[in-house]
C-alpha cells in the first residue's frame, strides 16, 4: 500500500481527519501483516502502547511530545542492554592485572624511537 502524495495528505489532516487517521491505521496493519510472524505480536503491544499515549493527549504537541519520550526510554534502554551483553562478551582483566603509570612517563616512552 502506497501513500499518497504530500498534498494529499496536508489536505487530508486539514480537511478530514478522520480520513487521514483510517490511512494510518490501513497502513500500520498492513504493516503488522506483513511483519515476520515472530515480531507480530511484540510489534501490535508497541503499537497498542502508541495508540494509548496518542488518546491521553490533549493536543498534537503533547502528542508529539509523549511519544518522543517513549522513544528516547526505549533507545536508552536498548543502549543499557547491549552496554551489558559488551561487558559480559569483553573479559574484563581481573582487579589487580593492570599497571598504573605516570603520564610523564607514557610521553618519555612514546617519544623514544624503537
Amino acid at each position: 500500500m502506497s501513500l499518497p502524495d504530500f498534498d494529499t495528505l496536508k489536505a487530508l489532516a486539514q480537511q478530514d481527519e478522520g480520513a487521514l487517521d483510517a490511512l494510518l491505521e490501513a497502513q500500520i496493519s498492513a504493516l503488522l501483516e506483513a511483519a515476520n510472524p515472530q515480531y507480530r505480536e511484540r510489534l501490535r503491544g508497541l503499537q497498542f502502547r502508541i495508540d494509548c499515549e496518542k488518546r491521553l493527549s490533549h493536543n498534537p504537541i503533547e502528542r508529539c511530545v509523549r511519544l518522543s519520550r517513549m522513544l528516547r526510554a526505549q533507545c536508552t534502554e536498548l543502549g543499557h542492554s547491549l552496554n551489558r551483553l559488551q561487558e559480559e562478551l569483553v573479559p574484563q582483566p581481573a582487579s589487580g592485572e593492570g599497571q598504573v603509570i605516570s603520564l610523564q612517563e607514557w610521553r618519555s616512552r612514546k617519544k623514544r624511537p624503537t
